[in-house]
């Protein structure tokens, strides 16, 4: 083979290895919200230095588990699959930075209605997702300031379906709450509907077999045509 038919070959076999991840790509961001992996949850938790207290809201009662043995049972449950229970992040990314309460008190369920409602007076979270359940992190950051981090769901918003929001809130001299920008996207709990991203997979192989098909085809068509002139 010339080095032009070996270059050739190259670029198809690329391709070929490219386009699954393309698909699943844009299948991801269009279904979950983000592209094949979840937003990194670092840059959240650089800031943080000290953290005084956890509590996760259970649902459907949200009733408060909290403290140490909360943090590091939920840590157990983090999960990156694509559209996988998330709930398990910022847990289990505490523990890996060693930020653990230092007192085993509850954060009060009237913080997390405080925290609902600035979220849905600043228009960070619409209103369908309330009430929200998941966990909440008070502490420190970088400048001795105090500070929530929450890791929350929202009430199912279709068949199984939720959404999943992650971010920060600066208290203020007011006692007023500061959202920072909010990291969001869709998962979902069991059922049927967990399986659409192994159907998405499926879909995506499917169709690199059909434009491999089809550019074969389109190869012997042109071979066909030269060898006729």
């Amino acid at each position: 083979m010339t080095p032009k038919i070996v270059r050739n070959y190259l670029y198809y076999i690329i391709a070929f290895l490219m386009l699954p991840t393309i698909l699943t790509g844009i299948a991801s961001k269009i279904y979950w919200g983000y592209w094949i992996f979840t937003p990194s949850i670092d840059e959240l938790l650089d800031q943080v230095v000290k953290i005084e207290q956890y509590t996760f809201f259970q649902r459907p009662s949200r009733e408060p588990f909290s403290g140490e043995d909360a943090l590091l049972n939920f840590s157990s449950s983090n999960n990156e699959t694509l559209g996988d229970w998330p709930l398990g992040r910022l847990p289990n990314n505490l523990v890996i930075r060693n930020l653990h309460p230092s007192n085993q008190s509850n954060i009060s369920i009237n913080t997390l209605n405080k925290i609902e409602k600035t979220l849905l007076q600043t228009g960070t979270i619409p209103a369908h997702a309330f009430p929200l359940w998941g966990s909440i992190a008070y502490g420190k950051n970088k400048s001795n300031k105090p500070i929530y981090i929450i890791a929350l769901s929202s009430q199912q918003i279709s068949n199984d379906r939720y959404i999943y929001y992650e971010g920060v809130l600066i208290e203020n001299k007011d006692n007023e709450l500061i959202p920072l920008p909010f990291i969001s996207y869709f998962y979902e709990i069991a059922g049927l509907e967990g399986i659409y991203h192994w159907l998405v997979a499926e879909l995506i192989i499917t169709i690199q077999l059909f434009l491999l098909a089809l550019l074969f085809i389109f190869k012997l068509a042109i071979r066909k045509i030269k060898s006729i002139k």
